[in-house]
């Protein structure tokens, strides 16, 4: 009997017969996010998207190890609720990007909202 086949996969690249094609029990979403935030001179705002993306990329490797199961990588979401930066409702370094906390919820629940989970996005 041949071994299932493992992978890490890029949702953003997949047609949509790609998706249709995956198994929807053994296929985990992954939605990294992360805060657009400035941390002073010397750091670029996207850094906690770098470290988010690196977090979201070993645990799809995890996945994608055990046989048959495979990890999709959907892309990062930018916001958050509060910049670390934020001191008396002002941010100490210019080029944060914040939204409201209902707001940041609703993003990333909104396409798992009736308890379907991956069957609404890979349908």
């Amino acid at each position: 009997m041949a071994a299932l086949k493992s992978q890490v996969l890029r949702f953003d690249h997949l047609t949509t017969r790609q998706i249709s094609k995956l198994d929807r029990v053994r296929t985990v979403l992954i939605l990294p996010g992360a805060i657009l935030e400035q941390h002073g001179p010397y750091l670029p705002s996207g850094s906690d998207g770098i470290f988010s993306r690196r977090l979201a990329a070993d645990l799809a490797s995890s996945i994608a190890a055990k046989p048959g199961w495979t990890a999709v990588m959907l892309p990062t979401i930018p916001l958050g609720a509060g910049a670390a930066n934020e001191i008396g409702r002002k941010c100490s370094f210019a080029g944060s990007v914040t939204i409201r906390p209902s707001t940041l919820r609703t993003v990333f629940t909104g396409a798992y909202r009736r308890g379907r989970g991956n069957e609404r996005m890979l349908r």
